[in-house]
């Protein structure tokens, strides 16, 4: 992702675009220190968690020239100041869902995120796209030559495990080929349970 960012600077400049390379290093530079000062953390608020991944999602936006769009419901009995989640559960997701879904559609892309409170504890969180759908994004990534394989999502569902062994809880992580009416692919849903704590 840094990698990604600091080529995406790079480009605005050498394009002469210093509206867009100011605006971009001024995002990029709110979400290192934020994920610098949430690495140390176990837990950080759900407010900060979606702070950060709003600075995230604004830069892929900008660095894929407003491909897709995005919307973010959250449910309105949850208190983002004092519910506290694992950091960076979502970035994962999202980047997998605007990386290989939406930027490869030939189509105005659109990226959902919802949570909602299950009971006092629990929260299901979704993350929806109307990409290409994952069985055309493999294609594209084995006709691309792309043998690294993707490992943010792995060490995320690894953090999820072993969140749930220590509530003491079976939740696992759902992902959902979508459809549309005639069979074809219409984008992708991940499904995950987060346990939280209120302060």
């Amino acid at each position: 992702f840094i990698f990604n960012s600091l080529n995406a600077i790079q480009n605005f400049v050498l394009a002469n675009d210093t509206d867009k390379a100011v605006n971009y290093l001024a995002k990029f530079s709110h979400l290192m220190r934020m994920i610098l000062a949430n690495s140390t953390a176990s837990l950080i608020t759900l407010k900060d968690e979606l702070k950060a991944l709003t600075y995230y999602i604004d830069l892929e936006k900008l660095r894929f020239d407003d491909r897709f769009d995005y919307i973010i419901n959250r449910d309105p009995s949850i208190d983002e100041e004092f519910v506290e989640i694992p950091p960076m559960l979502f970035q994962p997701y999202v980047e997998n869902a605007i990386i290989h879904g939406l930027v490869n559609s030939p189509k105005q892309g659109i990226l959902e995120i919802s949570i909602k409170r299950i009971d006092s504890a629990t929260l299901l969180c979704s993350i929806k796209d109307n990409g290409i759908g994952r069985e055309k994004a493999i294609e594209i990534r084995n006709k691309s030559g792309i043998k690294r394989q993707p490992k943010g999502m792995m060490i995320t569902q690894e953090r999820l495990e072993i969140f749930n062994r220590q509530n003491r809880k079976n939740f696992s992580v759902k992902i959902t080929d979508l459809k549309d009416e005639t069979g074809d692919a219409a984008g992708t849903m991940v499904e995950f349970i987060i346990q939280y704590k209120e302060t």
